[in-house]
């Protein structure tokens, strides 16, 4: 599938939602000889914890330690998200083992964009997303009112998700490609200025910033 901005560097192989297995297959069918990269699930975190659990959780993440946690909260480890992420995950090994199977060049995990900091934004953004304001209108709530996670446990729950690509990418013995510093804020949010106008994605800005850290990084491979 040809790439929104033409770019020489990449081929985009791309299709419906959600994934099937032939999908995977058809990679593989394509994949020997070349490099790939892998971008998988970025929304998982939204899709498992958008919207606030009962109990109301929190947890301490040292890789975010200037982020307060919630008193009031249920303090929950860090392995109990981790443990969420399994079932997801389980795929991508799978994937991973064909892409070998399948002669491979080099296979690199790109790890998926932090998320935004701005609940307000978020809620504007729920009603342009589908997927989002069907389990909205489901719920009896709408966006303006419908409880939410608060940003910092989301970037938290994103900080883990990012510890459970890289330690994927290790145990495969493949390649884990972090986002760059450059496209998150002080805190760790992603940058307003790589936003798209929904609730987990980035935009085209932020989509060629990363073909360009892609490709510097699987040049080395």
């Amino acid at each position: 599938m040809p790439l929104l901005v033409a770019d020489d560097r990449f081929e985009s192989y791309t299709g419906g939602w959600p994934r099937t297995e032939s999908y995977w297959d058809q990679l593989g069918q394509i994949a020997s000889g070349r490099k790939i990269a892998i971008l998988w699930d970025g929304s998982q975190p939204n899709a498992l914890y958008l919207f606030d659990q009962a109990p109301k959780f929190d947890l301490f993440v040292a890789e975010a330690a200037s982020l307060a946690v919630d008193e009031e909260a249920v303090l929950v480890p860090r392995s109990m998200i981790l443990q969420k992420f399994d079932d997801g995950f389980a795929q991508l090994r799978d994937t991973i083992a064909n892409l070998k199977t399948s002669g491979a060049r080099h296979i690199a995990l790109v790890g998926t964009p932090p998320p935004k900091g701005d609940l307000a934004a978020i809620r504007r953004f729920l009603n342009n997303e589908h997927y989002y304001a069907q389990i909205i209108k489901a719920s009896g709530y709408n966006a303006d009112n419908i409880d939410i996670i608060s940003p910092s446990v989301m970037l938290k729950i994103w900080y883990i998700a990012q510890e459970k690509y890289r330690q994927i990418a290790a145990e495969e013995n493949v390649v884990f490609i972090a986002v760059p510093k450059a496209v998150r804020t002080e805190e760790g949010f992603l940058d307003p200025i790589y936003w798209s106008e929904d609730v987990g994605h980035a935009n085209l800005t932020y989509g060629n910033l990363m073909r360009d850290h892609i490709a510097s990084q699987v040049g080395k491979m």
